[in-house]
């Protein structure tokens, strides 16, 4: 179950409009240009919260790494966070894909709904 306060830290830092959003990676870019997936935004506050996270960034494409996880959420990350789910994962069919935080925001759903989809199901 995920930490109620980390919860509400992650729905803060996405209605904030601090992060620009991404599709595709956790994050990507660098200086100016960085943008983040809703998950990535959760790594940033790990990382920022001083959890146990490697964070390595490949400068030729410029796509961050968290623990060598550039696309999902890794364990570590998990773990702080109490999130049980390397897409966040929601609602009935927990399995199925289109039921992910990932994947709205990859389709394009704004962080304030996906701020709204955590607030319901997380």
């Amino acid at each position: 179950m995920m930490k109620k306060h980390i919860k509400e830290q992650w729905i803060k830092a996405l209605r904030s409009g601090e992060y620009a959003q991404g599709v595709g990676y956790l994050k990507s870019g660098t200086g100016d240009n960085e943008a983040y997936c809703c998950l990535g935004v959760l790594c940033d506050l790990a990382v920022k919260a001083g959890a146990d996270i490697g964070v390595y960034v490949d400068t030729d494409e410029e796509v961050w790494f968290f623990d060598t996880n550039g696309e999902v959420l890794p364990e570590s990350v998990m773990e702080w966070s109490g999130l049980n789910s390397h897409i966040g994962s929601y609602g009935e069919g927990e399995s199925h894909v289109t039921k992910s935080l990932a994947w709205r925001n990859d389709e394009g759903d704004s962080f304030a709904k996906i701020a709204d989809l955590i607030e319901e199901h997380f």
